[in-house]
């Protein structure tokens, strides 16, 4: 839920996630399209679907791009 929040805050990608993509030159101007929080995928053999916190529908170069994030919360104590 945090990292959806996050997501919302920025008005599309959060800077953090932005961050990890600007030295790849296919990636450089991604535009966020859609964002769904904690998008379910189904994956074969399985006995239940596969939760990702977002998956992100994006456009970079001209194509579509599929990214699905998993997030970690870190406490204040966690981070220092």
């Amino acid at each position: 839920m945090a990292l959806a929040q996050c997501r919302e805050e920025a008005k599309g990608l959060p800077p953090e996630i932005q961050k990890l993509f600007v030295d790849h030159p296919d990636f450089k101007e991604l535009e966020l399209l859609l964002a769904i929080p904690e998008h379910e995928v189904d994956l074969p053999g399985g006995r239940r679907p596969s939760q990702n916190d977002i998956f992100v529908l994006g456009k970079a170069g001209g194509a579509l791009v599929s990214i699905t994030i998993e997030g970690k919360v870190m406490s204040h104590r966690q981070a220092h």
